[in-house]
């Protein structure tokens, strides 16, 4: 039930249709460094494989916000993993849009790194809430501010950790918050 291809570069599409047609329990599926995949290949994995709980596509960079509307579909998904490497040469093309599509319909995920997108910002927050069965969110690397957090506050949810390469470390997102309230309060009395 578990299949782990990552750094296959001659893994393309093709090969996940056939996959889907042949492995329907399928739970747990390494995709990540798989450099020929495509949305259309996360299209085949959305009608053969839904019993998916576990995906990554680390640096799979031909995959867009096309695709996770695929991902959506993955309704048991708990992990997913749309990372970028820090040397990774490639485009941006998961976006907040992209992660909105796959809160719709993957409400039971648990972790979810988006480590590296620099186009993941802000926005996020504003409807990352309803997964409220989300434990782990890895936002490294990507365009998350204070303020965010800030919007974030109060729909923490089942969140434990969140973590931001901004601050160095790794602090539960209230300590992140109430850090930067510190900040933010200490720096304005010292005027």
């Amino acid at each position: 039930r578990k299949f782990e291809c990552s750094h296959c570069n001659y893994i393309s599409n093709v090969g996940l249709q056939h996959l889907s047609q042949g492995c329907s329990i399928l739970d747990h599926l390494d995709l990540s460094r798989c450099t020929l995949v495509t949305d259309e290949g996360l299209s085949y994995l959305s009608k053969g494989c839904l019993k998916l709980q576990h995906l990554n596509i680390t640096d799979c960079e031909k995959i867009t916000d096309e695709g996770l509307k695929y991902v959506q579909k993955l309704s048991l998904l708990k992990y997913f993993n749309c990372s970028l490497m820090e040397n990774t040469p490639a485009p941006q093309n998961i976006t907040d849009e992209g992660i909105l599509q796959l809160s719709e319909g993957c409400n039971k995920l648990e972790h979810l790194n988006l480590s590296g997108r620099t186009t993941i910002t802000d926005h996020i927050f504003k409807f990352i809430w309803v997964l409220f069965k989300l434990q782990d969110l890895n936002v490294s690397g990507c365009s998350i501010t204070e303020e965010g957090l800030k919007n974030f506050q109060g729909r923490v949810g089942g969140i434990e950790d969140i973590e931001n390469m901004r601050y160095g470390q790794r602090h539960s997102l209230m300590q992140r918050y109430e850090m930067s309230t510190n900040f933010k309060t200490a720096n304005h009395h010292s005027y």
